[in-house]
C-alpha cells in the first residue's frame, strides 16, 4: 500500500510540475530544467532549450525557469520586466491549481463508474446520540427534508453537516414507509453503516445463556425458527420472547490444530430461558444492551477483547483477551465505535469496566490516554453492506464531484494544519512516519466509490496547498520571492542566482528543522 502510494506521489508531482511547464510555453518563457526527483542529474535527454532529466532523490521535482534564475545584470532586469510579473505569477500558479484541478478530474472518473453503491440503508445506531431511538437497524432512509436518497454517502454527507433545527426524513421500515422527525444536533449523530453479525459475547457461567449452552464468539443463525442474520435482530427475537424458553440454532467456530487460520463451524441448538421481564418491552430495547446483558447473559460479539497487545497500554492496565467491555467512565458501551469515541473524548481520568467471568473488573483511564496506541483488538462482526444498482446522470456525476473535490480541499488543509500544529491530542505522542502511514490507510479505506482514485485525490489537494505556503523551495515561498524582487528590481544584487540559492537554502534549513522537531515530538 504504503509503495503504492509512493508512486502515485510521484505521479502527482509529475502533474504539478507539468502545469509550471505548460504554462511557461504558453506564455513565451524559457525553461531550462524540467526534473523529477531532486539533487544530481540521473539521466534525461537535451534540446536546444530545455534538459529533461530524472535526479538521485525520488522525492519531488521542480521546473527551473530562465527569467528569474539569471544574474542579476541590466538585461536581467529588462528580460525580468518584459516577461512581466503577471507571466511569472501565471506560471508559478499553474503548478498549485494542476494539482487541484486532479481531485475534480478524479472524482469525476470516480462517480461516472460507480454503478453499485452501498443502499442507503442503516446499519447501526449507536447508543446515546441523537439517532438512538428515533432511526432503528435496517431503516432504509428514502428522503431527508424532501431530498432524495440514493446511496448510503448521500446519508452520510447529509448527516455530517450540523442541523440547528428538526430534521424531516422518511423511512422504509419492516415494509412501510414511516416519516421521521431527528432532533437538532451539532457533533456525531450515531449512524453506523455497517451492521454487526450475530455473533455473540456471553457472560458468566451463572448466566441464562452460559447455562443453555451459548458461548462467546457462537453465531446465531436462528431463533425461534426465525432466520437471523444481524445483531439487531437477536435483540429483536429475544425481547418479542419475553422471557419465554425459546429454541437457539447457532454456529461454533473450532479452530484447525494443523493450521489456526482455518476454522471449520459445528451446528448446536439450544434453548434460551431469559430472566423474568417484568416491564413491557420495544424497539428502544436495541438501545438498552446493559439490561439484556443482565436478563439473558449475551452481549454483541464485537464488544469482545479478542487480542491485547502485550506493549500497548490496555495489557499495562490489565485487559485480557475474553473481556467484554461494559462501559467507559461511567457510560455504557454500545458499539465498537462508540468505545473508541469515548477513549477519544477522556477530558479526566475514570475507569473502564469490563465483564469478566462472573463478575466485573474496574481499569483506570489517564486523561493522557493515547487510542491509537491502546493496544486493544475487538472481534471483528460487521456485515458487508447492502448494494444497489445506480446509473449515474451527467448531472449527478458532476455535482457529486464538485462536491467531493471540495470537501477534499477542506480535509486536506486541515489535515496540512494538524500536521504543522502536531495533530490532536490522541495522535501528537505519535512517532512522525507512524502518523503519515495511519493516515494513509484512513484515506484508501473509506470503502467509498473509487476508492484509491479518492486517496490519490486527497493526496494532490494536499501536494497544491502545500505549495501554496509561503516557504522557500515552495511555490508560494517563490510567489513571494517574484513579488519582492518586482519591489527591489532597482538595487544591484538583487534576484542574483546567488541571492535565490541562498533563499532556497533557508527554506531547506527551515524544512530540515521542522523535520527534527516533528521527529523528536515523536
Amino acid at each position: 500500500m504504503i509503495w503504492r502510494v509512493f508512486f502515485a506521489l510521484q505521479g502527482l508531482v509529475l502533474v504539478h510540475e507539468l502545469g509550471h511547464l505548460l504554462v511557461a510555453r504558453l506564455v513565451r518563457m524559457p525553461v531550462e530544467v524540467v526534473s523529477l526527483g531532486m539533487g544530481p542529474r540521473l539521466f534525461g535527454y537535451r534540446t536546444l532549450e530545455t534538459d529533461y532529466r530524472v535526479s538521485l532523490l525520488p522525492v519531488g521535482g521542480y521546473v527551473r525557469v530562465g527569467a528569474w534564475s539569471q544574474e542579476a545584470t541590466s538585461d536581467t532586469h529588462a528580460l525580468r520586466r518584459l516577461t512581466g510579473l503577471w507571466r511569472e505569477l501565471l506560471v508559478l500558479g499553474a503548478g498549485p491549481l494542476a494539482s487541484l484541478t486532479v481531485p475534480i478530474l478524479l472524482f469525476l472518473v470516480a462517480h461516472a463508474g460507480a454503478t453499485d453503491l452501498p443502499a442507503a440503508e442503516v446499519g447501526d445506531v449507536e447508543p446515546g446520540l441523537p439517532a438512538a431511538g428515533i432511526l432503528a437497524p435496517g431503516d432504509i432512509v428514502l428522503r431527508v427534508e424532501g431530498e432524495s436518497v440514493e446511496s448510503y454517502w448521500d446519508l452520510e454527507r447529509i448527516l455530517a453537516a450540523p442541523h440547528t433545527g428538526v430534521l424531516a426524513m422518511d423511512v422504509l421500515r419492516d415494509g412501510r414507509e414511516l416519516p421521521l422527525r431527528l432532533p437538532a444536533y451539532t457533533g456525531k449523530v450515531g449512524v453506523l453503516p455497517h451492521a454487526s453479525r450475530p455473533v455473540i459475547a456471553v457472560l458468566g457461567s451463572e448466566s441464562p445463556a452460559y447455562r443453555a449452552g451459548l458461548r462467546s464468539a457462537d453465531e446465531i443463525v436462528a431463533i425461534g425458527g426465525r432466520r437471523i442474520g444481524r445483531w439487531s435482530e437477536v435483540v429483536t427475537a429475544l425481547v418479542r420472547s419475553r422471557g419465554d424458553a425459546v429454541q437457539i440454532a447457532f454456529l461454533r467456530p473450532v479452530p484447525s490444530e494443523s493450521d489456526p487460520v482455518f476454522v471449520t463451524y459445528e451446528a448446536h441448538v439450544a434453548v434460551l430461558s431469559s430472566r423474568v421481564m417484568t416491564q413491557a418491552l420495544n424497539r428502544d430495547y436495541l438501545f438498552q444492551p446493559l439490561e439484556l446483558a443482565q436478563r439473558t447473559g449475551i452481549v454483541r460479539g464485537d464488544l469482545l477483547v479478542e487480542r491485547v497487545s502485550e506493549s500497548g497500554q490496555a495489557w499495562a492496565i490489565g485487559i485480557r483477551p475474553g473481556d467484554i467491555l461494559r462501559s467507559v467512565c461511567g457510560v455504557e458501551v454500545g458499539t465498537p465505535a462508540g468505545f473508541r469515541r469515548r477513549l477519544e473524548a477522556l477530558t479526566d481520568s475514570c475507569v473502564l469496566v469490563v465483564w469478566r467471568g462472573d463478575h466485573t473488573e474496574s481499569f483506570p483511564l489517564a486523561k493522557d490516554l493515547l487510542v491509537q496506541g491502546f493496544g486493544l483488538d475487538l472481534r471483528e462482526t460487521r456485515v458487508a453492506s447492502t448494494r444497489v444498482r445506480h446509473v449515474p446522470s451527467a448531472v449527478y456525476v458532476m455535482s457529486r464531484a464538485w462536491r467531493d473535490a471540495l470537501q477534499s480541499g477542506h480535509s486536506s488543509a486541515r489535515a496540512i494544519i494538524a500536521l504543522l500544529t502536531g495533530g490532536s491530542r490522541d495522535e501528537k505522542d505519535l512517532p512522525l512516519f507512524k502518523r503519515i502511514a495511519d493516515s494513509v490507510r484512513a484515506l484508501g479505506g473509506t470503502g467509498e466509490p473509487g476508492g484509491q482514485l479518492r486517496l490519490y485525490a486527497n493526496l494532490s489537494a494536499q501536494l497544491g496547498l502545500v505549495n501554496l505556503l509561503p516557504l522557500p523551495m515552495l511555490d508560494g515561498g517563490t510567489i513571494l520571492w517574484s513579488l519582492w524582487i518586482r519591489r527591489k528590481a532597482s538595487r544591484p544584487g538583487v534576484g542574483s542566482e546567488r541571492a535565490k540559492a541562498r533563499w532556497d537554502r533557508m527554506g531547506w534549513l527551515i524544512f530540515a528543522v521542522a523535520f527534527v522537531l516533528f521527529a523528536l515530538r515523536g
